[in-house]
């Protein structure tokens, strides 16, 4: 089965987005970060609450309140952000050029302007499929990214890479 892609910049972004929202760095990152707020919310409470009752009250709602905003929507967009910008600095120049993927029985050749790559089925992990895209996980913590919208059989490419065996993990459901 032959594939050309050509991959723009929220290709990886969704990719590294995937990749890190199921970090268990993210949940250190995010007990950290309720740590630090919540800490500083009963500081600075307190030291309001101890001159006058009601605006160390107000003061806690309006701080826990932004805790729970930030916990929900901040983190997300700071980690987007931060994906964004490293993209774009690092990978712009492969923006918009063609990639050719065989994939064969015992191997997936991979090739471009810059170069080719000849990778063995054995070291392929897994099989990811999300709802815009197919990543192939390599042993080596690498994947190879299919956008979606790029196939135009996403049922031969399912049956090419069961005939090798690799069924799906079916993540359907996420975004970021």
């Amino acid at each position: 089965m032959k594939l050309t892609l050509s991959f723009e910049e929220r290709d990886y972004v969704q990719s590294y987005l995937y990749d890190w929202s199921y970090s268990p760095l993210r949940k250190k990152q995010r007990i950290r970060i309720v740590g630090y707020a919540l800490f500083s919310i009963i500081v600075f409470t307190l030291l309001i609450g101890s001159k006058d009752v009601v605006a160390g009250a107000v003061s806690f709602i309006m701080l826990g309140t932004y805790l729970i905003w930030y916990l929900k929507t901040g983190i997300k967009k700071s980690n987007t952000e931060h994906y964004q910008k490293y993209v774009t600095e690092k990978l712009s120049s492969v923006f918009g050029k063609d990639t050719h993927i065989e994939i064969h029985d015992d191997y997936i050749f991979n090739y471009d302007d810059t170069g080719e790559a000849k990778l063995y089925t054995t070291n392929i992990e897994e099989l990811i499929e999300t709802r815009e895209y197919f990543y192939i996980r390599l042993k080596t913590s690498n994947k190879i990214i299919i956008p979606k919208r790029q196939v135009s059989n996403h049922e031969q490419f399912l049956d090419k890479m069961n005939e090798i065996g690799f069924c799906p993990r079916k993540d359907l459901e996420w975004e970021w």
